[in-house]
């Protein structure tokens, strides 16, 4: 009786765990597969890799194999403008295109040959041949001199693994420059490249994609760094102006056949802006179960220091044959569903009011009081300015703001916006702000700041989440009452002053107090009557520049002849130079960059002096 019993007991469990087991499965079959979630991307921010190093892959380009993103380019550590020679072609993977694993150097140098120490190998791209199982990566050759002008060819059967190198050539006997790679949607792959003596070409490579089969088009002579996509059966190519080291307004061009006709050649980022101060690399589709991005990849060369050069990652926005590219100081993408957002400020809020476009109606403070106006307040002279309604409602008195749930020990950039619109002269309101207890701003006046009532001024600092993922601000009464109308919470290196509307009139630049600079100069280029230059801000203080104008004279008699990220005056020997609207904010410890190309006659002396809004610079 008891192991019949026994047996019905074990009976009955088996079933009842049975019918568990079938309860799991069923509902397993409810629930949504997980994937990537979405990630930021910050334009000219961190680009590091696993081990912290900051990513080497510059003119490079991408290619996805399964789920995986890998990422090829030069490595330029150490190197400028003068020093370019060849030392490895990193390779890096992702799932997620925001982290970023180091695998390995694909290609070293060499004693000697085309991977030799003197030997220039540069913008380097893979692409897959699926008949040959080969991974075949195309890069250009050239001496030191940049006057040789060859593509290379090296292949691998792993896409990270170590590549053979093939060697290099002439494609159908013509020089080649800047280059990338094309693969259409049947397989077929093209050699895009700049020939000097024809224009950009566009050459179908042979089946096993080694060598170049045969000419399908020759675009106009003007343009070099190429980048393809094809969408909806319309092909897209992107190139950049002929201007070296130096950046300029990038164009775009489109067809429905590769042979053309093409159309003629369209601005895709504001005129004036030299592509937000880049130049065009590579358009990476991201391809996701509910859309596709296109990924503008694209390079803010620092001739100073090539190897850390800010890589410039966009979204694409694509309308038929249209093509815009607004900048976005963060964004994310999410490479499972292939769709791309807006981020971009962890906090925007609207001090004393409610929510006024991105900024959010006023939360986060303790103490202090509120007052509103219907005053208009002139905005042109700030960067980024907040919507009207914000500087129309502040928040005054001794108070505090903390702003939670931020990443503990990381680093953002805190806005505060203010505007008077009580006091008319300086000296009637002053106060004191810290943040996270260290104070950044003592006796601060509005009117002084601003330059007048009812006029909005924008003071920007760089802030450390303390341990608890918080930031803290704390404004107290000097004379009259502290206040503030608005603030932001950015993540660190997101902010790329973008205005949203033109000022009708250029704000005279101001020597912000405590204000240090530095200035590297370079001639990156120099022939019989003409040179070229590269010159790098620093800002070595701790505050931040809202507008710059850099001064010097020339010893020689030089002239300028073209300049680009900036504007420029010169009478005689005496040059000035002022930001153009995207440039015109250097945070503490940040650069800004401009070029030009110059005529000169007998010598061409390097300046000795620079002033940066009238105080003197340390030259670098």
């Amino acid at each position: 009786m008891r192991w019949h019993m026994l047996k019905t007991f074990f009976r009955t469990l088996s079933i009842a765990l049975a019918l568990l087991l079938a309860i799991v499965w069923a509902l397993s079959l409810l629930v949504t597969p997980a994937h990537a979630a979405s990630v930021t991307i910050t334009p000219a921010g961190a680009f590091d890799d696993n081990n912290g190093n900051y990513i080497q892959a510059h003119g490079g380009g991408m290619i996805k194999v399964g789920s995986t993103y890998y990422w090829f380019g030069e490595d330029k550590a150490g190197e400028n403008a003068s020093n370019t020679s060849f030392q490895n072609i990193p390779c890096y993977s992702s799932t997620d295109l925001a982290h970023w694993t180091f695998v390995s150097y694909v290609l070293t140098r060499q004693a000697s040959g085309d991977l030799g120490s003197s030997r220039i190998v540069e913008r380097p791209k893979v692409i897959y041949n699926s008949a040959t199982q080969q991974y075949v990566m195309y890069m250009h050759i050239d001496n030191s001199s940049y006057s040789e002008n060859k593509v290379g060819v090296a292949t691998s059967s792993s896409v990270c693994g170590n590549y053979t190198y093939r060697g290099s050539s002439y494609p159908l006997g013509n020089r080649s420059r800047d280059m990338s790679l094309f693969q259409d949607s049947d397989g077929t792959a093209y050699l895009l490249s700049e020939d000097p003596a024809n224009g950009l070409r566009i050459d179908k490579l042979s089946a096993d994609y080694l060598s170049v089969a045969s000419a399908i088009a020759v675009l106009t002579p003007d343009h070099e760094a190429a980048a393809m996509f094809k969408f909806n059966g319309r092909y897209y190519l992107f190139g950049s102006f002929l201007t070296g080291w130096g950046t300029n307004d990038n164009q775009y061009t489109t067809a429905t056949s590769l042979a053309g006709p093409w159309s003629s050649w369209s601005y895709f980022a504001p005129v004036g802006s030299n592509t937000y101060n880049s130049q065009t690399t590579f358009i990476l589709p991201v391809v996701g179960s509910s859309g596709t991005t296109f990924m503008y990849m694209s390079d803010r060369w620092t001739t100073s220091n090539l190897g850390t050069s800010p890589y410039i990652w966009l979204p694409l926005q694509v309308n038929g044959a249209n093509i815009t590219l607004p900048w976005y100081n963060t964004w994310s993408i999410d490479t499972a569903t292939g769709l791309w957002g807006n981020a971009v400020s962890a906090y925007a809020i609207n001090a004393g009011g409610s929510a006024a476009g991105s900024f959010a109606a006023d939360e986060g403070y303790s103490g202090g009081s509120t007052y509103s106006t219907t005053s208009t307040i002139d905005t042109s002279g700030v960067s980024n300015p907040a919507p009207q309604a914000v500087y129309q409602s502040e928040r005054y008195g001794n108070f505090t703001y903390t702003f939670p749930s931020l990443k503990p020990g990381a680093q953002y950039t805190v806005r505060l916006h203010e505007a008077e619109v009580y006091w008319t002269g300086s000296g009637q309101r002053t106060f004191n702000v810290s943040i996270n207890g260290q104070q950044v701003l003592t006796n601060f006046d509005i009117y002084a700041a601003a330059g007048g009532v009812r006029k909005a001024v924008v003071e920007q600092f760089t802030a450390t989440a303390d341990a608890n993922g918080q930031i803290t601000i704390q404004f107290t009464n000097v004379k009259d009452n502290a206040k503030v109308n608005g603030i932001e919470i950015l993540p660190s290196s997101s902010v790329t002053p973008t205005p949203t509307s033109t000022p009708t009139t250029t704000p005279t630049p101001t020597t912000t107090p405590g204000q240090t600079c530095s200035v590297h100069y370079t001639v990156t280029n120099q022939w019989q009557g003409g040179f070229g230059a590269s010159v790098t801000i620093t800002n070595t203080g701790s505050t931040s520049v809202s507008g710059w104008t850099l001064g010097w004279s020339f010893a020689n008699g030089q002239t300028i002849t073209q300049l680009w990220n900036g504007s420029y005056t010169q009478t005689g020997g005496n040059v000035s130079v002022t930001n153009v609207s995207y440039n015109g904010m250097i945070a503490p410890g940040g650069t800004t960059n401009f070029g030009f190309n110059g005529s000169w006659n007998g010598s061409s002396a390097t300046p000795t002096a620079f002033t940066l809004n009238g105080s003197t610079c340390t030259v670098v």
